[in-house]
């Protein structure tokens, strides 16, 4: 994926997060962080980290992931994309690690 098609992609994740989430954060103020356990990632508020919802389910073979976002959209996209480069526990860190590549945590938390 290019670029601003990764950027792209973690916008509508965080916005979708927002309208999911029910959050009267605006984009500026939210910072997202994933997670990922028992076959299921995560996207939590960063500073509210009780608040959060599921981005994707991996089935119970390990072989097929769902993902909550609208089909072939850059937040699909790009999850799908994430998902394929790492396996395993390791997802929710791959999503946190290329969030902070592209811009979307504050330099402080880095």
């Amino acid at each position: 994926m290019q670029p601003h098609q990764i950027i792209s992609g973690f916008s509508e994740i965080k916005s979708e997060f927002r309208r999911r989430a029910r959050t009267n954060k605006n984009m500026h103020e939210l910072e997202l962080w994933f997670s990922f356990s028992d076959n299921v990632l995560w996207v939590h508020d960063y500073s509210a980290h009780e608040v959060k919802i599921i981005l994707g389910v991996l089935n119970s073979s390990g072989n097929k992931w769902t993902i909550f976002l609208e089909f072939e959209s850059l937040g699909e996209r790009l999850a799908r994309y994430l998902i394929a480069t790492e396996k395993g526990n390791s997802i929710g860190e791959i999503f946190n690690r290329n969030n902070g590549l592209y811009g979307f945590r504050p330099f402080r938390r880095r």
